[in-house]
């Protein structure tokens, strides 16, 4: 009798530490779990859209690479802070603006590398064209992302899976090879990327890893990888892409859905808001103008028969406005130019400012 009941104690115990652990080993119920996300199309478009959220990596509600150029010789920052820093040669290693760009675009990193790690629990409920599409949308983020950490900081660290708190510390590698790994990222990314362009939909696609193949080859001296990408982009115009007859469409809402775009980061009410007209425009029409454009800028455009300022007759230092590109006048207010009501005056013995 001691035996039997020895026996179904045992057995009971067992049971109840089996019940007992298959009831505290749960997956949560309102939110992903770490041991299973990614397992359905829902969560992998979910965090895909998590990997383009470092595009909106900002200063002043602007996109960086609009923010620096006030840190270059086209522009510069009124504002007394880091960027006005940056551009004064005047900032070290406490910079907290380059700190933030940095842990900004890691993080978009590693957040593509998740994706791309992990994906693969949910690939037999994927339809393959749609799985091949979501990792080449990875790809090419995480090799944007690296090519504006290359530009910026030079030698970085190329991460290309999870971290672990024994993985970590990384060192940088050479720039030269972070390229080549951006170079081959966009290659076969824009095997599976969509060639339809579709300027509002704010996704990457088969032009958009071309053309941005292109630049970093281009800014790298890799002269052929730059030709051929930027011939297969110039390929596609008139089908995908064109080059619009109204240039200053490209300034206006209605110019959000040209197929002029190849890729944007777009400001979507509700979602991402910006004040770039306080930031740019005039105080007489009620904005801070603390964003201002250099003299280099205006000088950049060419004259009407295509040469620069410094070699074509047709440039008049008494009327530098005058037989100019029309581009320059569409995207800076020059003197005597008329804007939201106002007479733009930049001359020196210029003592007031009409009211049109």
């Amino acid at each position: 009798m001691k035996k039997v009941i020895l026996y179904i104690t045992a057995v009971c115990s067992a049971l109840c530490m089996n019940s007992c652990s298959d009831y505290l080993d749960k997956n949560p119920l309102n939110s992903p779990s770490d041991q299973t996300f990614l397992a359905t199309e829902t969560e992998m478009q979910m965090a895909l859209a998590s990997c383009y959220s470092a595009l909106w990596t900002n200063w002043e509600t602007m996109t960086f690479f609009l923010a620096l150029d006030a840190a270059s010789d086209i522009g510069y920052d009124r504002n007394t802070n880091a960027m006005q820093t940056i551009a004064q040669g005047a900032a070290d290693a406490n910079s907290d603006l380059a700190r933030d760009y940095w842990k900004s675009f890691y993080a978009g990193i590693a957040k593509c590398n998740y994706l791309l790690e992990n994906m693969s629990r949910g690939e037999e409920n994927v339809a393959p064209a749609t799985y091949a599409q979501i990792k080449a949308e990875a790809q090419f983020l995480r090799a944007l992302y690296y090519s504006y950490l290359i530009e910026l900081y030079g030698d970085v660290p190329l991460v290309t899976e999870v971290l672990t708190l024994e993985t970590g510390q990384q060192p940088r590698n050479p720039k030269s090879e972070v390229v080549d790994f951006i170079l081959k990222e966009y290659t076969e990314a824009a095997e599976n990327l969509p060639s339809a362009n579709n300027p509002t939909s704010g996704h990457a696609t088969k032009g958009a890893a071309l053309a941005l193949k292109a630049r970093t080859a281009l800014y790298n001296e890799r002269w052929q990888d730059a030709i051929s990408a930027s011939q297969a982009v110039m390929a596609m115009e008139g089908t995908e892409y064109i080059i619009e007859d109204d240039y200053s469409k490209l300034f206006k809402y209605e110019g959000q859905t040209s197929k002029e775009v190849i890729f944007s980061v777009q400001y979507l009410l509700g979602t991402q808001v910006h004040a770039l007209y306080r930031l740019f425009g005039s105080r007489n029409a009620l904005a801070h103008t603390n964003k201002k454009p250099a003299y280099q800028l205006a000088d950049a455009w060419e004259c009407t028969d295509g040469k620069q300022i410094d070699k074509s007759p047709l440039f008049d230092p008494k009327h530098p406005y005058k037989n100019r590109d029309p581009r320059l006048e569409f995207t800076l207010a020059v003197s005597g130019s008329e804007f939201l009501g106002f007479q733009f005056e930049t001359h020196g013995d210029s003592c007031s400012v009409g009211i049109i």
